[in-house]
């Protein structure tokens, strides 16, 4: 640079403000240059005065006003949240809501019942039970067979199973 450099881009190198080429363009004419080093420097003492006097005549934030800031911000915040939560209770809001909740708990308990399955009485299967004659032996000639397995080992039920046929076969083979 044979020019000098003006104070506007020896403040904003003083701050970093420049781009790193212009910036290495400024360091190096700042080397080269006592006038431009001497313009530096006044303006580096100039940046420094003014940051000192700021310091100096920083207020400090008075105590009561920023604990009663702080107070009511997290009023707000409780507030906030208690609010949210009152909302969800307005009747516009709530009424339909009960109504969705009652509703899936009576259909969610309901489906838990069976529904249209029929219901055996427990004399049924004690009634015909083999294992209650007298005999020790359930398949010997003398042992009680169930009405229900005689009516179908004799033709009369609806349909030959595989219990009446092995029936058959041990009635058969005594």
């Amino acid at each position: 640079m044979s020019e000098h450099i003006d104070e506007l881009t020896l403040n904003d190198f003083l701050h970093r403000e420049l781009s790193p080429e212009r910036d290495a363009s400024v360091h190096a004419h700042l080397a080269a240059c006592p006038h431009c080093t001497r313009s530096y420097d006044a303006e580096a003492r100039l940046s420094e005065r003014l940051r000192e006097e700021a310091r100096a005549s920083e207020l400090e934030f008075p105590a009561g006003i920023a604990a009663r800031v702080r107070a009511a911000a997290e009023r707000e915040t409780r507030s906030a949240w208690i609010d949210s939560i009152a909302r969800l209770f307005r009747p516009a809001v709530g009424l339909p809501t009960a109504a969705v909740i009652v509703l899936a708990l009576v259909l969610g308990v309901s489906s838990l019942r069976p529904h249209g399955a029929p219901t055996i009485a427990a004399s049924y299967y004690i009634d015909d039970h083999a294992a209650l004659s007298t005999s020790s032996l359930p398949f010997s000639q003398t042992a009680a067979v169930p009405a229900t397995l005689e009516a179908n080992a004799n033709g009369q039920g609806l349909k030959e199973t595989a219990a009446t046929a092995i029936l058959k076969r041990v009635i058969a083979a005594e």
